[in-house]
């Protein structure tokens, strides 16, 4: 039997990352802004989601980086406001 996750590809990407990064330390650091496609391009290919390409994905260090978010012009000026508790698993 194949295991097949028959949804969108970025949805899967996101849930099962954020599965398997609990409780993993980061070491990379990569800065994005906010509302960059590759934010929530997914697992790259097209069709019903595979198990190996499931654990490709998340075989990839890349893909367990700590992101810095940069916000986008015009929401930038706020950017004081925004707090992340220290204890924050995600």
């Amino acid at each position: 039997m194949k295991f097949v996750l028959p949804c969108y590809r970025s949805i899967a990407t996101v849930a099962i990352a954020a599965v398997a990064i609990t409780g993993v330390t980061s070491l990379a650091v990569e800065n994005v802004k906010l509302g960059d496609p590759s934010l929530t391009s997914g697992i790259p290919g097209a069709g019903p989601l595979q198990r190996a390409e499931i654990q490709k994905f998340l075989s990839n260090p890349a893909n367990h980086v700590e992101l810095v978010v940069e916000l986008p012009e015009g929401l930038s000026a706020g950017k004081e406001a925004v707090f992340i508790p220290a204890d924050n698993p995600l």
